[in-house]
C-alpha cells in the first residue's frame, strides 16, 4: 500500500496491503457526516466537482504549502508470514506500530514504538539521528551500545521502512496519491457538526476502503485518515498545522560502529 518518493516502502507495510481491493469494515466516523448527495460536499475549495487526481493533488500541495504539522497514528500489520515484513521489524512480539511525528519538510521528530522496539528519528535532508533501546537499535544495525544519537545517511537502507511514517505529504501520497493501480477519491460528505470539514471516500474496486476528513474552509489541510481490509489497518491524526513544534538537531552523535563524532 505505502510506497516513499520512490522507494517502495511496501516491503513494510504490503504492496497487497490495503488497496487490495479486498472488501472492508466501514471505517468509523470521528463526527457526524451528510452525505455528498443531501449537502454542499464541495467545501470552500470546491473539491466536489475535481477528479480523485485533483482531489489527491490539491491535499497534497496543501500539506506541502504549510510550515509544520504533527500528526500520529497507528499501523496494524497482518498476521506474520515470513516474507510479509520488512527488514527490523520481523519477530517483533506487536503487530501494531504506533508513531508521532513533529516538525517541517526539513526537520522532523519521529517517535515510534512496535513491540519491544522503542526509538525516536530526527530526520533531515541528508542525515537522520537516532536513538532508542537496545532492541530498536539493534534493528538499524547498531551492535555497540552508545549513550549519543547515531547519525546515518538519509537513505541508509535499515531506516526505509520507519521513514515512511516522518513525512506528512508522503504518508499521504502513499494512500490517496491516484494512477490506474490505485484507489479511487470522491467527496462523500460533509461535516454535520463541529469543525467544518469535507470527507472523502477512499475506493478501489468499487470497495469503500477508508475515508479521509479535510478541512471544508481554506487550504484542504487533512486532519483524519482511517483506511482498513481484510490486510491491516491505518489510523492517523493530523494537528497543529503551521505551530508544530520543529526539532533541534543533536550537537553531538555517533557513528552506526560505535565510534563517536561531534557536530
Amino acid at each position: 500500500m505505502i510506497r516513499s518518493g520512490g522507494a517502495i516502502t511496501a516491503v513494510l507495510l504490503l504492496s497487497v496491503g490495503l488497496l487490495s481491493g479486498c472488501s472492508a469494515d466501514k471505517p468509523a466516523q470521528t463526527q457526524r457526516f451528510s452525505s455528498a448527495e443531501s449537502s454542499d460536499a464541495s467545501g470552500e475549495h470546491g473539491l466536489a466537482s475535481q477528479s480523485g487526481a485533483e482531489i489527491s493533488d490539491r491535499v497534497i500541495g496543501a500539506v506541502r504549502a504549510s510550515t509544520s504539522v504533527r500528526f500520529s497514528g497507528t499501523y496494524s500489520l497482518p498476521a506474520p508470514k515470513d516474507e510479509s515484513v520488512g527488514p527490523g521489524l520481523e519477530g517483533s512480539e506487536s503487530r501494531t506500530l504506533s508513531f508521532d511525528a513533529s516538525g517541517s519538510a526539513e526537520k522532523m521528530r519521529l517517535e515510534v514504538k512496535m513491540g519491544d522496539r522503542v526509538g525516536a528519528l530526527v530526520v533531515t535532508e541528508a542525515y537522520v539521528f537516532a536513538s532508542g533501546n537496545s532492541a530498536f537499535m539493534t534493528a538499524l544495525g547498531v551492535l555497540a551500545p552508545t549513550e549519543e544519537p547515531v547519525r546515518f545517511p538519509s537513505d541508509a537502507d535499515p531506516l526505509e521502512p520507519w521513514l515512511v511514517f516522518a513525512r506528512a505529504d508522503r504518508l499521504l501520497a502513499s494512500v490517496i496519491k491516484t494512477n490506474p493501480a490505485n484507489p479511487e477519491l470522491s467527496i462523500s460528505g460533509m461535516s454535520d457538526g463541529g469543525a467544518p470539514r469535507t470527507q472523502v471516500a477512499i475506493s478501489a474496486g468499487g470497495a469503500l476502503l477508508g475515508t479521509l476528513e479535510v478541512d471544508a474552509e481554506g487550504p484542504a489541510l487533512p486532519r483524519e485518515m482511517a483506511i482498513t481490509d481484510g490486510s491491516g489497518q491505518l489510523k492517523v491524526s493530523f494537528n497543529e498545522w503551521g505551530t508544530a513544534a520543529v526539532p533541534d538537531l543533536p550537537r553531538h552523535w555517533g557513528n552506526p560502529d560505535g565510534s563517536s563524532a561531534n557536530g
